[in-house]
């Protein structure tokens, strides 16, 4: 049966209302007579319409602020499984699919995500309820790879933008971050973070990452608004989480922590400190190509105190400098990593971030930095 699933990004949660299972329509708006009644102030009366014939669900907005996948509605917009509705200020996601929930199954693959046996008996439930996730989770366990794309309800545009990592195990996200880099806006990031726990493929997420430092935005970046923001993330987070990271800053503020209650909700969680504050950033030297020549050498640890200067020079020479002065001048790519308002950032010409071409990135702990094919270093925190 189809249904909408109305978006919260303040708290991150999400809820569903079924549509009828029937050619007809339905008015989405605040007056009392519609079909499905959103509160926002931005939302007019009668806002816009769904309606269902044949079996095909279209929909139409009753003014300029309707979208459909962040593009204008074209008339009767045909509207699919995973596609995102927005009506002024408010956001819906359409589905329509079979979705088999065997609580208990779900339970067991949480408590022990590495026990592929349990993987198979979950799969095997969904496949025989008609669950097409479940024919999805069985080919990936046995090595066919397929395009998650059809899991990720309209996502993948964000994963195209290098805002959402994500790390995949048998066909469902094990672990996710969502990052700044200069490209998610902020109005935006919080409706991201929504978009991700409330997908099913993301039911057995493990570690959540979220670039907190770059998204609530220096002015912001308080103990008291981590604190928040940790506490609302828990709550939305899908049971099997196990690690939650807001990231890290050089400076000195309030411890973060798990809120009270959390291994009630999340029973897997680690405890810790959610937040780094007063971070020692490190790299270490993981890959170098054969050839190369320089004071870089594998394995090695490299505390971040200055900014950390790199030139590849013709016939594979590595000129490296940790200072606060530029290198000088000449042939071949460079790049820096350095602090920059208590963040660390990587600079530069020829440079991956975990694998995507990037001038320009913020670190955070776990990142990959690739340099011109040759080098690649490891960001952490000591």
């Amino acid at each position: 049966m189809a249904r909408l699933r109305h978006l919260a990004p303040a708290t991150f949660q999400s809820r569903t209302e079924e549509l009828p299972d029937a050619d007809g329509e339905v008015i989405l708006g605040r007056a009392p007579g519609c079909g499905i009644r959103l509160e926002a102030d931005s939302i007019r009366p009668r806002h816009a319409r769904l309606w269902r014939d044949r079996g095909l669900w279209r929909l139409e907005g009753f003014g300029p602020d309707t979208t459909l996948n962040g593009a204008r509605l074209q008339p009767s917009s045909l509207v699919q499984d995973g596609d995102l509705l927005q009506l002024g200020q408010e956001a819906l996601t359409f589905e329509d699919r079979v979705e088999l929930v065997p609580q208990a199954l779900e339970e067991a693959v949480a408590a022990a995500p590495d026990d592929a046996d349990r993987w198979r008996v979950w799969s095997d439930a969904l496949q025989e309820a008609g669950d097409p996730l479940g024919e999805a989770v069985a080919r990936a366990m046995g090595g066919v790879e397929a395009s998650p794309d059809r899991w990720l309800d309209g996502l993948w545009r964000e994963v195209g933008q290098g805002v959402l990592e994500l790390e995949w195990r048998h066909g469902m996200i094990r672990r996710a971050v969502v990052r700044s880099n200069g490209r998610l806006e902020a109005q935006l990031w919080r409706l991201t973070l929504t978009r991700l726990l409330a997908l099913r493929a993301a039911r057995f997420l493990e570690t959540l990452v979220v670039d907190a430092g770059a998204l609530v935005g220096p002015e912001a970046l308080s103990g008291v608004a981590l604190q928040a923001l940790g506490s609302a993330l828990v709550a939305a987070a899908p049971r099997a989480l196990r690690r939650l990271e807001l990231g890290h800053h050089a400076g000195d503020g309030v411890p973060v922590t798990l809120p009270p209650g959390a291994t009630e909700r999340t029973p897997w969680l680690e405890p810790g400190p959610l937040f780094r504050w007063r971070a020692q950033p490190v790299v270490t030297v993981e890959q170098l190509s054969p050839g190369l020549r320089g004071p870089l050498t594998l394995g090695a640890q490299l505390p971040l105190r200055a900014p950390f200067h790199v030139r590849l020079r013709p016939a594979g020479l590595l000129v490296l400098e940790t200072s606060g002065r530029n290198l000088p001048g000449g042939a071949g790519p460079r790049f820096t990593i350095e602090q920059h308002d208590g963040r660390s950032i990587v600079v530069g010409q020829g440079v991956t971030l975990n694998g995507r071409r990037v001038t320009y990135g913020v670190l955070l702990a776990g990142d990959r930095i690739g340099f011109d094919e040759q080098v690649t270093l490891r960001f952490g925190l000591a």
